[in-house]
């Protein structure tokens, strides 16, 4: 077996590394210097307020970049109707379907508003359930059940961007019973 030549390769490991030396010495962090200069000296000038505080405003602005924005005070929500209706389905069981809608404080419909309620069911419940509002301020609940008997619907929360719910504000009470 021919013996393999390792002439010249550990002289070339070590030039390699001699290479490399100074760029291993510029990776590392300068000493911090002590020395002044003049410019510490100089004083900056003030700077306007990039975003001062409207009159009317009862909190600082959150966010200053590209200008000021005055805070907003939320937009209150409430449920303006819940109804529904107990029949039966094809299959013989009974279904729950109850509505929900929402409306701000103008009594606007309000869409993508999230409706958490519970359902109690003639042998069961409660369920919670999260439904949202269409376009209309509707959301749509429906519960079903082999057995005849009491159902109720309460309004939990309800949570919408802008807007705080306001259980004390609603048109109609946030709970709700059929019987069948």
């Amino acid at each position: 077996m021919p013996k393999q030549r390792t002439k010249g390769k550990p002289v070339l490991a070590a030039v390699l590394v001699l290479a490399l030396l100074p760029l291993v010495a510029l990776a590392r962090p300068a000493p911090p210097f002590e020395t002044q200069t003049d410019l510490s000296t100089i004083e900056q000038s003030a700077l306007p307020d990039a975003c001062p505080l409207s009159k009317q405003a009862k909190t600082p602005a959150a966010s200053c970049s590209g200008g000021c924005v005055t805070p907003q005070s939320p937009g209150e929500m409430h449920i303006a109707d819940l109804t529904g209706e107990v029949s039966i389905d094809p299959y013989g069981n009974y279904l729950l379907v109850a509505y929900v809608v929402v409306h701000d404080q103008d009594h606007a419909p309000l869409e993508q508003v999230e409706v958490d309620a519970s359902v109690w069911w003639p042998n069961g419940g409660p369920a919670r359930r999260a439904r949202m509002t269409h376009p209309n301020g509707s959301a749509r609940f429906h519960w079903g059940s082999h057995v005849a008997g009491r159902w109720k619907l309460c309004v939990d929360l309800l949570t919408g961007e802008g807007y705080l719910y306001d259980p004390g504000a609603g048109e109609v009470a946030s709970c709700a019973e059929w019987s069948n």
